[in-house]
């Protein structure tokens, strides 16, 4: 059985109650006094049921608020859960790179660096293996001055940098070798000044191979200093 809602009951009392009333007004004066305490009520009852009805529409109208208020509070509640999990993902995220950045220092060994220098009055022929006599920072201890090789203590990226001057009218000419392969040349000299050349090279070097410098050609004598120097630029992703 279909349910009647409330508020079509209550509508069907108060159009009950006001044909009462109407037929009430409409009766001869002598059945108004013998119905008048009844029509009195039913005044009475008419007034109470509209105060009724007019209460319940309110109180269905707060019925409504109130769930549009608990459906918003249900999806704000939702949100807050995506958003605390998104958080809760880039903090995940951040502490991860975090892990990853401390492993990778972790991975990469002590600094490994070295600047040495030839005196001029060390002579090399051509294809000799430069030596280089005079040491200004060998971190690591990769760089052997008793034979004039650097041997990699890691497997890593490594740059190199060699600089030559000479006298005028001389020349000469050096090679950066790497696993015995050329790597880069310096050559300077000039007919009227003193000059200068400078090389640097970036290599990928595993562990035990070795970079030395040779005398490539030229009948130049250094002036002041040749210089030499390397550094370890990182340890990662190393393919040799």
């Amino acid at each position: 059985m279909a349910t009647v809602p409330v508020e079509t009951y209550l509508a069907n009392i108060v159009v009950f109650l006001v044909l009462v009333t109407c037929a009430c007004g409409q009766r001869s004066l002598s059945d108004r006094s013998a119905m008048q305490g009844e029509c009195s009520r039913f005044d009475y009852e008419h007034k109470l049921l509209e105060r009724l009805v007019v209460m319940e529409l309110a109180q269905k109208t707060v019925d409504e608020a109130e769930r549009k208020l608990w459906d918003g509070i249900t999806e704000l509640q939702k949100e807050l859960k995506t958003k605390g999990k998104e958080i809760a993902d880039l903090n995940a995220a951040i502490t991860q790179l975090r892990m990853d950045m401390n492993t990778g220092f972790t991975k990469m060994t002590s600094p490994v660096i070295f600047k040495v220098k030839k005196s001029p009055f060390i002579s090399a022929s051509v294809s000799d293996v430069i030596l280089f006599d005079n040491v200004e920072t060998n971190v690591g201890d990769a760089f052997r001055v008793d034979h004039g090789f650097f041997r990699a203590p890691v497997a890593g990226t490594y740059s190199f940098a060699l600089q030559v001057c000479c006298y005028p009218k001389t020349w000469v000419s050096y090679d950066i070798k790497v696993r015995g392969q050329q790597a880069g040349e310096t050559r300077a000299g000039d007919s009227n000044f003193y000059d200068c050349s400078t090389e640097v090279t970036v290599h990928t070097l595993a562990v035990g191979n070795e970079v030395w410098v040779q005398h490539r050609d030229g009948n130049g004598v250094d002036k002041h200093w040749a210089t030499f120097s390397g550094v370890l630029l990182n340890t990662a992703n190393v393919a040799v």
